[in-house]
Formats: structure tokens, C-alpha cells, sequence
């Protein structure tokens, strides 16, 4: 059987380019120019060709994340969520293990689906349940910390994605340089603004190291 990005590449992509189309007309069928991407549900304007060929790429990519996990996850857990509704749900379930698997699919989304770099779920899972911002309903789970013995993991977050050094860097960079792009657009940094700085500058201190 060939590697799943090439079945995803070749034979997922005109299902996905027809439910593309599907999703477009019945939006223009309504009166609307927005439809929802299959699988992911993220918004996009049906005459934005580029951001419709880049989230063909990511659906394709979600899928196969999806495939990858189901080879590799534990077996209790479920399919990975792919749209932002069913991540949600899957994060605010009571189950603390299918909490964890929400907050694996949501960290996966933020690194744009890219499995191949994500750490896996079970270095992921030790990594959260040794991260010192982890909710405690999951830190103190008997049956997780026994399933997953806490391991320190850089790159986990207050929101517990995980991040490469290179995508920490780019938003260090991206804070630092708020207040400059705001004052030569006329914006008076006020305490507002300065709340919503700190509040990024102490979620980026939370990264763990």
C-alpha cells in the first residue's frame, strides 16, 4: 500500500475538489459568498482562489493526520477531530483522556497538520502531564499518569500546543514588534493595548523550556 500523503495527494484530491464545489454553489445557492472547507469547516470567500488552494492543501493534510493517528494512537481513543467545533467538544469532554486527545488534534491544527513534525500522542501526553500549566483535572488523572508518565517536552504552551523553536521565535518576534506596527497606523498603545501585550508576553514565558 502506498504512503498515505501520496493516496492523499492522488486519490483524495478530486473528492476534495468536489466537495469544494459542492460547498461553493449551494453558498452562491443562498445568496452567500462564504462556504464552509470539508472535514476542517474554516471559512473562506468562494472567489479566493488562493486561500481555496491552500486549505485543498490542509484538508488533504488533516486527513492524513487523521490516518496517521488511527495507526498510531491508543486504543481507547477515539478518531481525531479536524474541524474547530469537534476539537472544542472533544477538549470540554468530562473524559479527562478524550480531553487530552482535543488538545493533541488542536495542537496538530496549529502546526497546520504537519504529523511528521508533531511529536507523536504519547511524547505529546507525557510532555502535558508534566507541564506545570496543564489543566489539573488532567495532571492529576490516576489513569493517565500511569498510562503517561510525566516527561518534560520544550515547546508546550499555556494553551498546550505544542511549537518547533523556529515557530517560538517567529512569535516572539511577532509580539515584539506590535506596539512599532500599531503606532505607524495611528494607534495610541493604551492600557488596553498594554494588557493584551502582557497577557502574550506571559503566555510566551509559559512555553516550556
Amino acid at each position: 500500500m502506498a504512503d498515505l500523503p501520496h493516496l492523499c495527494a492522488c486519490e483524495f484530491e478530486k473528492h476534495i475538489s468536489e466537495m469544494f464545489e459542492a460547498g461553493e454553489l449551494q453558498a452562491i445557492a443562498r445568496g452567500h459568498y462564504v462556504a464552509q472547507a470539508p472535514y476542517i469547516d474554516y471559512p473562506y470567500f468562494v472567489l479566493d482562489e488562493v486561500l481555496i488552494q491552500t486549505l485543498k492543501r490542509r484538508v488533504c493534510r488533516a486527513l492524513a493526520a487523521r490516518e496517521w493517528f488511527r495507526k498510531t494512537k491508543p486504543p481507547w481513543a477515539p478518531d481525531l477531530p479536524l474541524s474547530a467545533a469537534e476539537i472544542a467538544k472533544m477538549q470540554e469532554d468530562p473524559d479527562p483522556r478524550l480531553q487530552l486527545v482535543g488538545h493533541f488534534a488542536d495542537s496538530l491544527r496549529c502546526n497546520d497538520w504537519n504529523y511528521q513534525q508533531h511529536p507523536p500522542f504519547s511524547i505529546y501526553a507525557r510532555g502535558v502531564m508534566a507541564y506545570e500549566h496543564a489543566p489539573l483535572e488532567l495532571r492529576n488523572d490516576p489513569a493517565l499518569r500511569r498510562e503517561f508518565p510525566p516527561r518534560p517536552l520544550a515547546g508546550i504552551d499555556s494553551s498546550l500546543y505544542w511549537r518547533t523553536p523556529e515557530k517560538i521565535e517567529e512569535y516572539r518576534q511577532e509580539i515584539s514588534e506590535l506596539p512599532q506596527r500599531w503606532r505607524a497606523k495611528g494607534i495610541r498603545v493604551d492600557e488596553v493595548e498594554r494588557k493584551f501585550l502582557a497577557e502574550l508576553t506571559a503566555d510566551l514565558n509559559a512555553i516550556s523550556r
